[in-house]
This record gives structure tokens, C-alpha cells and sequence, in this order.
């Protein structure tokens, strides 16, 4: 079972589910008809993208995540080729519902250049900030099949942002030595572990406010009582920083974006 497991989060398919989530968040969130075509691009792109990463990053990985790297190593080709089969048929998806979805669909493509090809990661700050806007672009996928840029498309980015923002930051304080090696230069390498993780706290905290002026403002609710749970999701795995290993909160970090997809289709049962 934990082979199984393994293998779903060296191949990507575990962020990708992630994504595929997200997608359906956004979708609840702005109150659409469902559509399926987002939630595959939203998979197709985030499987490729991150296999290209995988293909880019494999000396940092040497260092950072052997386990990982052997995978790679063996089947990393494979997931390659396959992902950019799915992403090549979810461009033409994109294509197909106009213009506005196909540019949105390029973006994460155009960041993972920017991010890996001319190495923007080894700015501090700026990989985290690439990384965030990628996963918030989901939020904007979804709202260009309403056809419609309103308020709404822009507070889920922020909140898509905000917790991909914390995620990546964790995966940094994993990747701390690798980055090191590699001139790679990290909140975590910055600023040492343990004032990474007040960092941590602070944008958790800001996002429990931002939930709480969504819900006083009346803004993405009631969907949005439901997912602000995740704030106290969030607080379990940054206060066990130094405490529990890094790897094992990297997994239950990327396991909240499957927990706010179910706490979404919560929320459809019970309103």
C-alpha cells in the first residue's frame, strides 16, 4: 500500500487530483453549471507540468528526494510523454471553448518556463509567488466557461493563491538542502526553519480573516463555511514543523486541496 501510495505522489497524480479538486471548488464557489472540460485541464495541465519539473529539477532531487529521484530515473520518460499527450489534448479543449480559456490554459506552461527553464526559482520569494499564481489560475480556467470576469473569479484566486502559497513554502523547508547545494535561495534557507514557520502562521492567519470577511461580507457563502476549515487544517501540519518529519506534512499539505474538493461536494449535500 505504501508503494501504491509512493508512486501516486512521485508520478504527480496525487497534485493532480489536487488540481482537479480545485477546480471543482471553483465551480461550487461561483455557483456553475458543471462542466467536466475544466477539471480535466486542470488535471492534464498540472500532470505535465509538474513531470516536466520533476524532469528539470532531477539533480536538486538527488539531494532533496532520493526516493523520488530513482523514480524519475525509471519511469520519469514515461509520465513525460503521457502527460504531454493529456496537456496537447487539453489545449485543444481549451481551444475549442475560445480564446479567453486557451490563453488561460498557456499561463501555468508559460510559468513553469519562467520557473525551471530560466531558473526565476533561485530568486527568493519569486518561486513561491509562480508557483501560487499557477494554482490560482484554476479559479479563472472554470470562470471563463460562464464566459463571464467577475468579483467572485478574483476572491477565489486569492484564496487558491493564499493556501498554495503555504504549501509551497512547506516544500521548501523539505528542499532546504538541495536548494542550498544549488544556489537556490528559499524562505527557509533565508530564514532558518523556525521563522519560516512563524511565517507560516502569519499568512495561515491571514487567511482564516480573509474567510472570515468572505462569510461577514456575505461573499462566496455558505460553500465557504465549510472550507475555511482548512485553516485549522493548516495550523495542525505548520505547528508540527520540527516536530513531525518534513516529508510526511509535505503529503498531508498536498492533501488539502482532495480535502477542500470534499468539503465543496459537503457542501452541495448539505445546502
Amino acid at each position: 500500500m505504501r508503494k501504491l501510495i509512493n508512486s501516486g505522489i512521485h508520478s504527480n497524480i496525487y497534485l493532480s487530483i489536487g488540481a482537479l479538486s480545485l477546480a471543482y471548488v471553483s465551480f461550487v464557489l461561483l455557483k456553475m453549471s458543471f462542466r467536466w472540460e475544466p477539471l480535466f485541464i486542470a488535471f492534464s495541465g498540472t500532470f505535465f507540468l509538474y513531470n516536466l519539473n520533476r524532469l528539470t529539477d532531477k539533480k536538486e532531487d538527488e539531494i532533496n528526494y532520493p526516493e523520488r529521484s530513482k523514480f524519475v530515473k525509471k519511469y520519469g520518460g514515461l509520465f513525460f510523454k503521457f502527460g504531454f499527450f493529456l496537456y496537447g489534448l487539453s489545449i485543444f479543449l481549451s481551444l475549442y471553448n475560445g480564446i479567453y480559456t486557451f490563453c488561460i490554459a498557456l499561463i501555468p506552461l508559460i510559468l513553469v518556463i519562467l520557473y525551471s527553464v530560466f531558473r526565476l526559482k533561485k530568486i527568493l520569494y519569486v518561486k513561491n509567488v509562480i508557483v501560487a499564481v499557477g494554482w490560482g489560475t484554476i479559479s479563472f480556467l472554470v470562470g471563463s466557461y460562464s464566459n463571464v470576469f467577475s468579483l467572485e473569479i478574483l476572491l477565489i484566486f486569492l484564496f487558491i493563491f493564499i493556501r498554495s502559497l503555504i504549501q509551497s513554502i512547506i516544500f521548501d523547508i523539505k528542499d532546504v538542502t538541495g536548494d542550498g547545494f544549488y544556489k537556490i535561495n528559499t524562505i527557509p534557507k533565508k530564514h532558518n526553519i523556525e521563522r519560516t514557520k512563524n511565517i507560516l502562521l502569519i499568512l495561515n492567519t491571514i487567511f482564516a480573516f480573509y474567510c472570515i470577511f468572505l462569510i461577514y461580507s456575505n461573499l462566496l457563502i455558505p460553500t465557504i463555511f465549510l472550507l475555511s476549515f482548512v485553516a485549522f487544517y493548516s495550523y495542525f501540519y505548520i505547528l508540527a514543523v520540527g516536530k513531525v518529519e518534513i516529508k510526511i506534512l509535505c503529503e498531508i499539505a498536498d492533501g488539502e486541496d482532495i480535502l477542500l474538493g470534499i468539503l465543496a461536494l459537503l457542501s452541495t449535500l448539505v445546502w
